[in-house]
């Protein structure tokens, strides 16, 4: 393992300046940008890591605890931030149940841009790393970057196909699975186009279509992200429903919010729901509200309560046993049908 002694003697400072950056105390301390910058893109190419024993030997000797295992998760902001609040929900229910020491660090970062983050990996500020529906550029990163403890993608967009000497643990979520049963009530009830009203790139094309072909059912994408909000899905509606040439008859949000926008535009459209549209969504907020709308809502449940736990499943076992196996643990999205659809 290369030492803060040799940091230093590459980078030029003393050995307590090395540390006090790579602690992430440099602006308390006062030392300059230009020295953090270098002592850290040094430490990244050197591959330098903390020796978390040595760390926790230190802390024995001081009568200090220091057994709390660090998890960075990284997010995207917007938007989904309320995803994030049930994962945190569940990781902390997790934790506590177990009585485990365990603290999440949130960091958000632009999705495909993850390497913008690079430092916060190479200063070991955390012992494992948690990314949620990372993009093939992130992956890339992750199974490059000289960060050495667990790193886990909750709800992979699709099968990784990046090379790199990092392993790369699952939280698989399985949420495609439900659109088999959505799109056979559509071809039960004769319509065969789906439309995708979202607020972001949220679904794996690829799949959708394979799953499409299947059932019969051709994938409308109007690449017409909208706000994840009711007034969103609503604007949404108003803009794509087109009431003399319909280029669909089911309609897919990426949201319970959307949904309720949706269906309250093509009430006002006079499109009658499902006779002449269905409509389904992802239950994002967990709002419980679905049945009680008029029609009743058709939502695929998303399990971040679940997948947060399986993520601290993970995390227990990759430290435990460090042998460079991949784990992957599944989690299955609920169904719950309603009039819409």
């Amino acid at each position: 393992m290369v030492t803060i002694k040799e940091l230093s003697q590459v980078v030029g400072v003393s050995p307590s300046t090395v540390s006090i950056v790579l602690r992430g105390d440099a602006q308390k301390r006062k030392i300059s940008k230009e020295t953090q910058d270098k002592v850290l893109r040094t430490a990244e190419r050197m591959g330098y890591q903390v020796n978390l024993e040595a760390r926790r030997l230190r802390a024995a000797q001081e009568n200090e605890r220091d057994d709390t295992v660090m998890v960075g998760i990284f997010w995207e902001e917007h938007p989904r931030e309320t995803l994030l609040l049930r994962f945190l929900q569940g990781f902390q229910a997790y934790v506590r149940d177990q009585g485990l020491h365990m603290m999440p660090i949130i960091y958000f970062y632009n999705l495909g841009d993850l390497k913008a983050r690079r430092r916060l990996f190479a200063g070991n500020r955390f012992h494992a790393a948690v990314v949620y529906s990372a993009r093939q550029e992130d992956l890339e990163f992750l199974k490059n970057c000289s960060f050495q403890g667990p790193i886990i993608n909750v709800a992979p967009r699709k099968e990784d196909t990046s090379e790199g000497p990092n392993v790369i643990h699952i939280v698989d979520m399985g949420n495609l699975n439900c659109m088999d049963r959505i799109m056979t009530s559509m071809r039960e009830h004769g319509q065969s186009k789906l439309a995708l009203c979202q607020s972001g790139d949220f679904i794996d094309m690829e799949k959708l279509d394979t799953i499409g072909k299947k059932q019969g059912v051709s994938i409308y994408d109007t690449r017409d992200y909208s706000v994840g909000s009711i007034e969103g899905g609503y604007e949404w509606a108003k803009r794509n429903v087109d009431l003399r040439d319909r280029h669909f008859d089911c309609i897919y949000c990426g949201s319970e919010r959307m949904a309720f926008g949706v269906m309250r535009a093509l009430h006002d459209m006079g499109v009658k729901v499902p006779e002449e549209m269905r409509v389904a969504a992802s239950d994002v907020y967990n709002l419980n509200f679905q049945e009680f709308c008029t029609p009743s809502l058709t939502s695929i449940t998303i399990p971040m309560e679940a997948a947060a736990s399986e993520t601290c499943e993970i995390i227990r076992e990759a430290m435990g046993t460090p042998n460079g196996e991949k784990i992957v643990k599944y989690v299955f999205p609920g169904f719950i049908p309603g009039e819409s659809c």
